[in-house]
């Protein structure tokens, strides 16, 4: 008996007036990664600042103050009360050419060599800032000064070549309010100069195609299993939701140019031996050649998502109502 193994296939396509793309890969072939969203519901009012050394921009509780600190690596402290509980934001520079484990673990020894009490809680990978353009290692780490038990969240990485440590430092019965205030700082970093990925993305696209997708506010959709996550344009309907290991979820709504759009997330399950593209090929002659003067333009294999899936891209042209788009 021949045993045929099992794969989950992500399809997502994309179907505008004037253009589709699909794109495929398959889940789990990487591994975990956190994003840090900050919330959109302006309970907590902010303000910017630029610390010109490291060249970020960030945003941070309106009310908080710049404080001094007598640490020689530390580029700016900001210290202040939300909701009556009291935080200390810090931004931090660490030796270049210190490695990421090594920072966790001279962090770490730090801690224990100075505070009585130092036990590590979490520690993961996360991806932060305006476009996700980070990447860093989050470590929790409790201790006490005196007979007080704090907490400090510290996320370490490096940008353009230098090694930083973002930390915020809270009591532990404090630490469910200071932590979304430190999500929202996360989610709000970007680099004046911007990092390598983010420079690429300007090289490649219009000042008003970038002005364009930051005005955009998203909502998340994550299907029943867990396995599949995505953002979606805010006020966009779902349609055809399917609780089953094999499902198809449209999203319709309009596109920046105000014409009727969807987004449709498939799952299916088949053979780990059947080759990506001609799961592609399969689907496109199901669903797509079907479309009058439908093209294939052009097609390439890429990583994508938060956790670099391996995919595979396609753009085709095709005709909708009598107007011919790509």
């Amino acid at each position: 008996m021949k045993i045929k193994r099992k794969t989950t296939i992500i399809l997502a396509t994309i179907l505008l007036v004037n253009s589709i793309s699909i794109e495929a890969a398959r889940a789990g072939s990487a591994g975990s990664i956190t994003s840090i969203y900050g919330s959109r519901s302006g309970t907590i009012p902010l303000a910017s600042m630029h610390e010109p050394e490291s060249g970020f921009n960030f945003s941070y509780p309106k009310t908080w103050k710049r404080t001094n600190d007598n640490e020689k690596d530390t580029l700016i402290k900001l210290s202040g009360t939300t909701e009556g509980r009291y935080g200390d934001f810090k931004i931090s520079k660490i030796e270049d050419t210190a490695s990421a484990s090594q920072m966790k673990t001279a962090v770490q020894s730090m801690f224990e060599q100075t505070f009585a009490g130092t036990a590590k809680v979490e520690e993961r990978q996360i991806r932060f800032g305006t476009k996700l353009q980070f990447t860093g290692d989050e470590l929790h780490l409790t201790f006490k000064m005196g007979e007080a038990p704090y907490r400090t969240r510290m996320v370490l990485f490096t940008n353009q070549g230098h090694n930083y440590l973002f930390s915020m430092i809270c009591l532990v019965s404090e630490h469910a309010v200071m932590q979304p205030v430190f999500d929202q700082i996360l989610a709000s970093v970007h680099s004046q100069s911007g990092s390598v990925a983010d420079a690429s993305l300007r090289s490649k696209a219009a000042p008003g195609n970038i002005a364009a997708v930051q005005e955009w506010n998203f909502d998340r959709y994550t299907d029943k299993s867990g396995q599949v996550s995505i953002v979606y344009p805010t006020g966009w309907k779902i349609e055809n939701q399917d609780p089953g290991k094999e499902f198809e979820v449209t999203f319709r709504g309009t596109n920046a140019k105000k014409l009727p759009a969807e987004i449709v997330l498939a799952r299916s399950t088949q053979d780990q031996t059947m080759p990506l593209d001609q799961f592609i090929n399969i689907y496109e002659a199901n669903y797509l050649k079907p479309l009058p003067n439908f093209k294939n333009e052009t097609s390439r294999h890429t990583t994508f998502g938060i956790t670099h899936l391996d995919g595979s891209v396609r753009y085709s042209s095709f005709s909708s109502e009598g107007h011919p788009g790509r």
